[in-house]
This record gives C-alpha cells, structure tokens and sequence, in this order.
C-alpha cells in the first residue's frame, strides 16, 4: 500500500483518540455495566451477520500495515454470545487485518452482561465518530439508532406520551433523539434529522451503498420516487450502471402520430399530384399550338 494512503489513516487514528476516548465514556454511562480489558483467541470471535457497515478491504489492508509497524493502537469491543465465544461490537476491520497477520490473540474490552441494543448502539456510535461512512450507510446507521433509541425511550417519540411538569418536557426536549445522538456523535441535530428522513423514505438504502446513487443529493431524489421506482433503480446501480435519480429516468415518447391527419395528408397529396399533372398538360399543349415567332 502507498505511504501517502497509510499516512492518511494514520492521521484519522490519532485524531479519534480524543473522540474515542469520549465514546467510551459515554459508553460507560450510557451502558451501566462492568468493562474489562483483556486479551483474548481470535479463535473464539465472531462477527455478526447482520452489522450495517461492509468490511472494505483497502481499510483491512491500510490496518494491517499499520499495526505491523504500531501493534493495534485500540482494543477491539466484544460482547458474549449465547453458549460459547464473543461478537464482535466495534472493531471488525481491526479484528479482519489481525487475522490477516495471522495473529492468535487480541486485545479486546468486554461489555459484560451487555444487551444486543446496548452492543448495536455502541457500535453505531462508533461508526458514527470514527468510520468514513458513505450517505447510504450514515442514512442506515442513524435509521437503525433513532429505530433502537425511541424503542428504549418510547416517550422521546414524536406523538408519545410528553404529559408532565414543565422541568419534566424540558428534560423531554434534552433527551430527544436528535439532541442525544447529536451529544454522543459530534454531528449536528440538522444533519441527523436529514439522515434520519434518508432512512425513513428511501427503502434501498442496502442495496445502493458503494454504487452511483450514493450520494447525498441522490439520496433526496429518491426519497420523493415511489418504491417501484426506487428498487428499478437500484437495481440497475447494483448491477453496475451508472444511473441517477435526478432528472429525466426514461427517454421521452415520441409523439403520438394521429393517423387522420395522416390521411388528410397523403389525400391532400395525391390531390396536389393530379392538379400538377393537369396543368403541365395543359402548357405544353397550348406550346404545341402556338406558333413560334421569328
């Protein structure tokens, strides 16, 4: 890999120290329970199946580099599974670029007696902090937060029960989920409302991630597209083609042609044709006819 693409990564490592070290507080007091640090098999790690951000290979390989030279700079987050082992929290891509290595063991913190929606927000807060998410995938990741927070919070929820004292709807307001996500994310509440309609309104968000409906002012176009209109779409983006969701989608119809006028026009023809040929007859016979001066 390029130093200059090693650099780059390098960069964005140090400087989510600080945001790192900020998630993991709130973390702490947003997950009330014990953390351990330790180290562990990889042997005995999983990644879950059905986690919103795909491994990119070139992070692997940018990763792998970089922890020859530094060793892994952040222990992976792990949480036990049912019967034997660990899922994976955050980290994947540190976990992939150790078993690139060839590494037996890692450093890792355990969440302990962690819930899965507990897990799935600190990783989405994670990602959230320190990934470079695409649109597709910051509309998704936000999508599945606000899904998770209101679930734990039901009062939050626009039209949920909001009755109580004054100090009460304040705390309300506070504890919104725009508000808290826009806390634990460094992300403005106006950047998380308009990820938070991208999920709502535009169903193939899966399907168009890394293709060239993955763009900000895409997303908004398809979000006022039906969602025929959306999948026709997307399929053809994930199939390779370079589409958009702006403008024009099919070539426009040519005219209908009214087969009257038609008629009129081939009778108006024929029509002209004979009266042609009439008075061409009929000059050249008044020619014949006249005699030519001398």
């Amino acid at each position: 890999m390029a130093s200059k693409e090693l650099e780059k990564l390098m960069t964005r490592v140090r400087a989510s120290k600080v945001a790192k070290a900020a998630v993991r507080r709130r973390s702490v007091k947003e997950y009330p329970q014990k953390m351990e640090t330790t180290t562990l098999a990889l042997s005995g790690i999983g990644i879950p199946s059905e986690r919103l951000r795909a491994l990119r290979q070139e992070t692997v390989d940018a990763l792998a580099e970089s922890m020859t030279r530094h060793g892994l700079l952040h222990p992976i987050t792990l949480r036990k599974r049912p019967g034997r082992g660990y899922w994976i929290v955050a980290g994947a891509h540190r976990f992939v670029a150790a078993e690139k290595l060839r590494w037996k063991e890692i450093e890792c913190v355990i969440l302990d007696d962690c819930t899965p929606d507990q897990a799935e927000l600190v990783e989405l807060d994670e990602n959230l902090i320190r990934a470079e998410l695409s649109p597709a995938e910051t509309a998704m990741h936000i999508g599945r937060r606000k899904e998770i927070y209101e679930r734990r919070h039901p009062e939050t929820k626009h039209g949920g029960d909001r009755k109580g004292s004054s100090s009460q709807i304040a705390n309300l307001k506070k504890d919104r989920f725009t508000a808290d996500t826009a806390r634990k994310t460094g992300k403005s509440e106006a950047a998380i409302q308009r990820d938070a309609t991208r999920a709502k309104k535009v169903e193939v968000l899966p399907d168009i991630t890394n293709t060239s409906l993955d763009k900000g002012s895409e997303l908004d176009a398809l979000a006022k597209l039906s969602g025929p209109e959306q999948r026709a779409l997307a399929a053809r983006a994930k199939a390779g083609e370079k589409v958009s969701a702006r403008g024009p989608r099919n070539p426009p119809k040519p005219p209908k042609i009214d087969q009257n006028a038609v008629k009129q026009a081939g009778a108006f023809h024929i029509e002209l044709t004979s009266y042609t040929e009439e008075f061409v007859k009929r000059i050249t016979a008044w020619h014949a006819a006249t005699p030519r001066s001398r």
